[in-house]
């Protein structure tokens, strides 16, 4: 056939013109029924897929490597603020990568929430360092916090303080190392209104955690760990630890403050911090000043830190604090006893003059 003119039958296919039956097919034309796919190609009914083609994710393929990564980092998301079942973790609210939520999910432990779920109490932890907790008040409705945590309230919500009983007052004083007094604020408008509260430590991150599953149970709390809480029937109480050895070395004291009732606690820490559901007889070694919290289910007791040698150089002290499940655990990295000790050590000592 002559340029210009469709290829006739027998004759090869022309530049320009699609192959015809009986020929291979030419580059840049999909192959044609009976032929073999070419590389670039998705292969057709009947043939095997050619080196080079790899299908695209999307409705109907997804790459190996991408299911292997997304099953490694599969875990288990309840509400946030919900405390998930023991041994599940929820690393996705770090915005981590794949390896990272995996890391964390094999360490079984998870994050605090940084917001309320929808449809209850509206608040929202603001920050990463000296974190700040908003919170929306509804009509009638208020927080209670510790006294000086305020950082601003809108107009139309009052403040009032009082006791909450004296003898309770005495006892998470005197014995549990909280404030006398509890403030409250509450919206006395016809309108939402907003109430910002601050993290009382330099660097402290605020903890929230739903007291309604735990029911009459609660949780038993650091010394000046509470900072504020957004049900109206909160109870705050103390308890004797179970052991002589666990009140003179896991570093809580004798007597523990305990808080119980229905929605969000906040608590403090320093640092990093982390939660975790222990199971049943589930042990875990923490650092006696990185305890935060843990459900009364906990078994709070202590252990040696290890040989005389770690004893005496591991930086460990004597003991360690041994917590035994089932229950919620949460653990920060840099107490505030910790960071204070940091601070004082690069204080300029008394003596000495300048010149």
């Amino acid at each position: 056939p002559q340029a210009g003119y469709p290829p006739q039958a027998g004759y090869p296919p022309q530049a320009g013109h699609p192959p015809q039956a009986g020929y291979p097919p030419q580059a840049g034309y999909p192959p044609q029924t009976g032929h073999p796919p070419q590389a670039g190609h998705p292969p057709q009914a009947g043939h095997p897929p050619q080196a080079g083609y790899h299908p695209q994710a999307g409705p109907q393929a997804v790459h190996a490597q991408q299911a292997s990564h997304a099953q490694a980092a599969t875990v288990i998301v309840p509400p946030a603020g919900q405390v998930p079942p023991a041994g599940q973790a929820i690393p996705n609210q770090l915005n981590m990568g794949n390896n990272e939520q995996a890391i964390m999910a094999a360490a079984k432990f998870f994050p605090p929430a940084r917001s309320s779920p929808l449809g209850g109490e509206q608040w929202a932890i603001v920050g990463a360092e000296t974190q700040v907790l908003a919170v929306i008040l509804p009509p009638g409705q208020e927080v209670m916090c510790q006294p000086g945590s305020m950082m601003h309230s809108d107009d139309g919500v009052t403040a009032t303080a009082d006791m909450g009983g004296c003898c309770d007052a005495l006892k998470r004083t005197c014995c549990a190392g909280e404030d006398l007094f509890r403030a409250h604020y509450r919206n006395t408008s016809d309108q939402p209104r907003t109430v910002t509260l601050a993290s009382p430590y330099p660097g402290g991150k605020l903890l929230p955690v739903d007291l309604t599953p735990l029911g009459s149970q609660g949780l038993v709390i650091k010394k000046s760990a509470f900072t504020a809480a957004m049900g109206s029937n909160v109870q705050f109480g103390v308890t004797l630890v179970k052991s002589v050895a666990a009140g003179c070395c896991a570093g809580q004291g004798f007597v523990l403050a305990t808080i119980q009732g229905s929605g969000t606690v906040f608590l403090n820490g320093g640092g990093t911090v982390l939660q975790r559901v222990l199971a049943a007889g589930e042990k875990i070694t923490v650092d006696t000043q990185s305890l935060v919290a843990c459900a009364r289910s906990v078994e709070i007791g202590v252990r040696r830190a290890g040989s005389v040698m770690m004893m005496c150089c591991g930086g460990e002290g004597l003991f360690v604090c041994e917590l035994t499940g089932p229950g919620l655990v949460l653990i920060q990295s840099m107490p505030v006893e910790k960071a204070a000790m940091i601070f004082y050590a690069f204080m300029p000592k008394g003596g000495g003059g300048g010149g």
